[in-house]
């Protein structure tokens, strides 16, 4: 008789999760990040309050398809907040309704992913960076991230966690002047 593991919930590095899983349709994180901010900014910014007020006390599922089932609105939080890790349950394929102890997912599927040149492109037009201002932070020549953007060369690894990192630190500017804005004025940001 064969056994299969069960679902397995641990602490999660955040840049790790959102460098191997999907959010789901094929789009970047950058894409699923700016859709929440315009279309569900109050639900987040809730969201954000009872996090840092309570952690996150349902964690993420990632599915075996490695793609987030449940947990888009938590992600985005815990990216706004800076947070290190988050609580995410590991779905197996024979195993979607139950939760439980189990081992580590197979390797292929923490494995780092690299950036595509969508994504790349995405983030840099996101974050409103040009492709100077992107190499100027990365530490690289302008036509090397055109390069990458064409997809002629490929992306390292690293530049994902360097665009998180990015992103965080652009998010945290906002979030710091949101503060010194009346309350009437947070409501249509």
């Amino acid at each position: 008789m064969t056994t299969t593991a069960p679902s397995l919930t641990t602490q999660t590095s955040l840049v790790a999760l959102l460098g191997r899983v999907q959010p789901g349709d094929e789009h970047p994180w950058s894409v699923e990040f700016a859709w929440l901010r315009e279309n569900h900014y109050p639900q987040v910014r809730a969201l954000v309050d009872s996090i840092r007020a309570h952690g996150i006390t349902t964690p993420i599922q990632v599915g075996p398809d490695g793609r987030i089932w449940d947990g888009h609105y938590r992600i985005y939080a815990a990216f706004l907040l800076g947070l290190d890790d988050v609580p995410a349950t590991y779905i197996t394929a024979d195993d979607h309704d139950t939760e439980g102890e189990g081992e580590e997912p197979e390797p292929a599927t923490v494995a780092p992913t690299r950036p595509t040149p969508e994504h790349l492109r995405a983030t840099r037009e996101y974050l409103g960076l040009t492709h100077t201002a992107l190499a100027n932070v990365l530490g690289v020549r302008e036509r090397t991230v055109r390069a990458w953007e064409s997809g002629r060369d490929a992306i390292p690894y690293r530049v994902a966690n360097e665009l998180a990192d990015i992103a965080r630190e652009r998010v945290e500017e906002i979030e710091h002047l949101m503060v010194f804005l009346p309350e009437s004025s947070q409501d249509s940001v």
